[in-house]
């Protein structure tokens, strides 16, 4: 298994497998603390149909009641390098 140092820097080599695995894992990771974050906040469920599915207007109304600052709290994990100064 490939070091955290392999992983996430732009030093040596990662196996696909690896690079697959640590990939899975930290999208399950992310969709986990989504699907917390919707129960919590809004008390909906959050399904992973409506993860993966691109249309924002099945989302909206899961979405129309969630406070401005949730909605850019989500908007900021789609995008976790945005605004670091990194591409």
């Amino acid at each position: 298994m490939a070091s955290l140092r392999q992983l996430f820097t732009l030093e040596g080599r990662v196996s696909r497998g690896a690079y697959l695995r640590v990939g899975l894992a930290l999208m399950a990771l992310k969709y986990a603390l989504e699907a917390l974050a919707m129960r919590l906040v809004l008390d909906a469920r959050w399904t992973p149909l409506d993860y993966f599915w691109p249309s924002y207007s099945l989302k909206a109304s899961k979405l129309q009641a969630a406070p401005d600052a949730f909605l850019l709290a989500l908007g900021r994990g789609r995008c976790p390098s945005c605004g670091s100064g990194r591409p």
